[in-house]
């Protein structure tokens, strides 16, 4: 199995259609480090303990009303993948959206893990926590994921190129980092649906959240 796996999940225009409400909430955009990006949605890797549940509560209600379908999309293609029940955690953000555009430029996001599962409170034990992206705009079409295998400071750095409508499902506990090839800028903007997830030990279904 590949580090990270490629999915067929929505059309092109659908994803083109989606990046576009995405871009038309600006004002309930969260401002992230230094200015160098926004996200829809509270994030649990991002926001304080209480600063995210009350986030959570104020932006799910924008995300429900705006983005119903396709997060129903998003949850039905991961029931199908993993041959689970997927539903949202009870109690954390819904799946939200990352949002690059000219801010972005010159900077460069920083090498990490995804642990946000440590920042979220579980309704029952879990484990095999995973990461997803689903592709929605990118400048010009280009843009993906550094990352590397290891975690050998020599380890070989590797990329995983992003295409628009495709869904892109790993663990995250490898070395990663957003790559933007093609400079992110307000005409050609980077945005993705983004979120993480885990199965549940007792009811055996996926829970996912920002």
């Amino acid at each position: 199995m590949n580090i990270i796996e490629e999915f067929d999940f929505i059309p092109e225009e659908l994803a083109s259609d989606e990046a576009r409400k995405v871009l038309a909430l600006s004002p309930e955009f969260f401002v992230r480090r230094g200015n160098s990006f926004s996200t829809l949605g509270a994030a649990a890797y991002l926001d304080g303990l209480y600063e995210y549940f009350e986030r959570a509560e104020k932006k799910n209600r924008v995300i429900d009303e705006n983005f119903d379908a396709l997060l129903r999309l998003t949850r039905n293609k991961l029931s199908k993948i993993m041959g689970r029940e997927v539903i949202d955690l009870p109690m954390a953000a819904r799946v939200g959206f990352h949002i690059f555009d000219s801010r972005s430029l010159g900077k460069q996001a920083d090498w990490h893990i995804d642990e946000t599962y440590k920042n979220v409170s579980w309704c029952e034990p879990f484990g095999m926590p995973f990461s997803f992206t689903v592709a929605l705009a990118l400048p010009h079409g280009d843009g993906g994921l550094n990352y590397k295998e290891s975690f050998d400071e020599d380890a070989e750095i590797k990329y995983q190129p992003y295409r628009v409508g495709k869904l892109y499902v790993s663990s995250g506990l490898f070395p990663h980092q957003i790559a933007n090839h093609t400079p992110a800028t307000d005409d050609q903007p980077r945005v993705t649906l983004q979120g993480h997830g885990a199965v549940l030990s007792f009811s055996g279904k996926v829970a996912v959240y920002f």
